[in-house]
């Protein structure tokens, strides 16, 4: 089953257009949602797959239901060997939400904020508890 990727340039964000493809009969979107990701970098040279990461992490976010408008995650050397991301993500309805937080490795720091914040998502909400155990 063959699916088309088509690169576009947006934002200064490398996104990427799923085509939707067919089975049986039902047409599935490949991607639900497309969010606005600004990544900056503070302190430290701007890096390409710190920035793929973070649009997949957004991505993984919205296929549990939780609809991201708008992502700004700010990246930023803390220490000789401390990198410290803050990420703010604005939801379709107007709800904020902030977390931040320090790590060695920077793709454990990206990880571990998008858990953060999943983390808080779910708390706020019951009824999106039963998602807690994806992802």
């Amino acid at each position: 089953m063959p699916m088309e990727l088509r690169g576009r340039k947006s934002f200064g964000v490398l996104t990427y257009d799923f085509a939707p493809h067919c089975w049986r009969d039902a047409c599935i979107s490949m991607h639900p949602m497309y969010s606005h990701v600004d990544v900056k970098f503070v302190r430290m040279p701007h890096d390409l797959s710190v920035e793929a990461a973070v649009q997949r992490w957004v991505d993984r976010i919205s296929w549990s239901n939780i609809q991201v408008e708008c992502a700004a995650v700010t990246i930023e050397r803390a220490g000789w060997r401390r990198t410290s991301v803050r990420l703010t993500l604005l939801f379709v309805g107007g709800k904020a939400l902030t977390a931040a937080l320090s790590r060695a490795d920077v793709y454990v720091a990206v990880a571990d904020v998008f858990r953060e914040a999943r983390k808080q998502v779910l708390a706020s909400d019951p009824a999106r508890r039963s998602l807690a155990s994806t992802g």
